[in-house]
């Protein structure tokens, strides 16, 4: 337990904070897991493809984050949406802080075939487009998850929704695309439309 609170303390507290309790129960509550950082696959994610707006896009379920995040790549490709400036720190689970200065409220997105919303962080992500933490996670709850077979089975609009994800191992973006390595380190490419 004790790991955990160190993750969470962003500095040194004198008692004497210019900022709102508001805004230091944010900064103490928000974190993304390195997994999500770095591009590798984590034993308590899943990578799934979906679709915002028409963009092929990657996505990390991930059980380390606390919040969920949209990149910042994919935020400036973005038409016609909501966005409500924020000035929050995100910390990493490696230590580091990360700057977070918009919030997208209600994006909607599609997965599998499947229609999903949710309000997302903007961070400046390198490996993935999306990363859909424990916030979102807990709207399907109770679930059913095989972290191994990496699949989920979540209650969505009135039935259940099976949500199997990719075998990879590690991503990285490169120019408009990105190239996926798979479990068995062959790469797999995928597109991004950009229009």
């Amino acid at each position: 337990m004790e790991e955990v609170w160190e993750l969470f303390n962003l500095g040194d507290h004198d008692g004497n904070s210019s900022h709102s309790d508001t805004q230091s129960e944010l900064h103490l509550c928000m974190a993304i897991s390195a997994d999500a950082i770095s591009g590798k696959e984590g034993p308590k994610t899943l990578q799934l493809l979906g679709t915002l707006q028409g963009m092929n896009i990657q996505i990390l379920v991930d059980s380390g984050s606390t919040n969920s995040f949209l990149s910042e790549y994919v935020f400036k490709q973005l038409s016609s949406m909501s966005v409500q400036p924020v000035d929050v720190q995100v910390k990493v689970a490696n230590g580091d802080l990360m700057h977070c200065s918009a919030l997208v409220p209600a994006c909607t997105w599609i997965m599998q075939g499947h229609s999903f919303s949710q309000d997302f962080r903007v961070l400046s992500l390198q490996s993935y487009d999306m990363v859909l933490g424990m916030d979102w996670l807990e709207k399907f709850s109770p679930m059913k998850v095989h972290w191994g077979s990496k699949w989920m089975l979540i209650p969505h609009q009135g039935s259940s929704v099976l949500l199997q994800g990719n075998y990879c191992s590690s991503s990285r973006r490169i120019g408009g695309g990105v190239i996926v390595s798979s479990a068995s380190g062959q790469p797999v490419y995928t597109t991004r439309l950009v229009s």
